[in-house]
């Protein structure tokens, strides 16, 4: 599954403006910028993590987007991963589920959270190297556990196709930072 066809997929599914304060963010390694994001955030992102160890997940969404430029707050966590991990049924011990999208390419679930409102799980029915497990998603370690987000440019390319204005945002700061630290190099 090619990301546009699982963005395409995410819009059908039904799951899924700022100034442009990006530009002057002070931007630190991807665990030090994810302790920016709201207090409950980080308890629930704590309680998902502890719960989903060992399992192949990726952290998606605003909290990826806050890893690499932290320039808004995130206040639910998206985590994508497929049927088989057993992630969904894991989350159901210590969650309300409340609604399912139509099962398809990408089905996504929602659950309320313990500390937020928002858990969403994002199933995909096929393995998509090109999104997740691929070789440029990139390891994050943070307060003892390691986890995957999408790789810069897999994550720009997503938030810019899923059409939301605050995911066009994303798209814009994250590809501005992409094209300052290539300069640098």
């Amino acid at each position: 599954m090619t990301v546009t066809k699982f963005v395409s997929a995410m819009k059908k599914a039904g799951g899924i403006p700022r100034s442009e304060k990006w530009l002057d963010v002070n931007l630190k390694t991807p665990e030090e910028n994810i302790d920016r994001i709201p207090e409950e955030v980080k308890k629930e992102l704590d309680l998902i993590l502890k719960t989903v160890q060992g399992k192949s997940f990726m952290i998606i969404g605003g909290t990826a987007v806050v890893a690499y430029v932290p320039y808004r707050a995130s206040f639910d966590v998206d985590i994508l991963t497929y049927p088989e991990s057993g992630i969904v049924t894991e989350l159901e011990g210590i969650y309300k589920r409340y609604r399912d999208t139509t099962p398809g390419q990408v089905q996504t679930h929602f659950f309320t959270g313990q500390h937020t409102d928002k858990v969403h799980v994002m199933t995909v029915s096929e393995q998509t190297y090109d999104i997740t497990w691929s070789r440029n998603a990139r390891e994050v370690a943070w307060h003892g556990y390691k986890f995957l987000i999408p790789h810069i440019d897999t994550l720009t390319e997503m938030k810019k196709l899923s059409g939301r204005a605050v995911d066009g945002e994303d798209a814009e700061a994250l590809k501005h930072w992409r094209r300052h630290w290539a300069g640098k190099r």
